[in-house]
């Protein structure tokens, strides 16, 4: 009898320490999920922290681009052939390349539909409702994040001839007027 009363022992304590191993073994994995979620959030944050780094070191230079453009672009058609100006332009060449390699894209352009996430505009003038007009400065985005909005001018709706205007006005007060022969 106690030879049988040991072996029912036995397996009741190989039983207990099966479900012990697994408990442990979930809580096991249960930390290397955990584990594996930290580090995941770890890289995600690492990667916002470059590209936010990236994006505020670049901003600045930005303003200082926008003016060589400007210089390059009122340049007189005369001294389009002057060494300066070709050395402005290689120098406005150079840093758009850099921009581009870093990841660094530029938008905006007369025609497009204007967006108030990614564009500001500075002025409505008379013309197409919602498209940009003038472009004032570009806007800048690094991997889908607006960096800085392109600077526009907007239409605001086109403005019709002061004839035809002041004729649509009267043939609209003739039409919803009320006919009081009628009444």
């Amino acid at each position: 009898m106690t030879e049988e009363h040991e072996e029912s022992n036995l397996d009741v304590s190989t039983d207990s320490e099966s479900v012990i191993e697994v408990d442990e073994l979930e809580e096991i994995k249960s930390q290397l999920l955990r584990a594996l979620a930290d580090y995941q959030n770890l890289q995600r944050r690492m990667v916002d922290d470059i590209s936010s780094a990236r994006t505020n070191s670049i901003k600045p230079f930005l303003s200082v681009l926008d003016d060589l453009q400007r210089v390059k672009n009122s340049v007189a058609d005369e001294e389009l052939e002057s060494p300066w100006v070709q050395g402005l332009t290689l120098g406005v060449q150079k840093f758009e390349h850099t921009l581009d390699s870093l990841g660094i894209r530029t938008f905006g352009e007369v025609g497009d539909i204007f967006d108030p996430k990614a564009h500001e505009a500075i002025s409505l003038v008379p013309g197409p409702d919602g498209k940009i007009l003038e472009l004032i400065a570009v806007g800048y985005m690094n991997q889908g994040k607006l960096i800085r909005p392109a600077i526009v001018v907007v239409g605001e709706g086109e403005i019709e001839d002061q004839d035809d205007a002041s004729e649509n006005n009267r043939d609209q007060i003739e039409n919803e007027s009320p006919n009081w022969n009628e009444v």
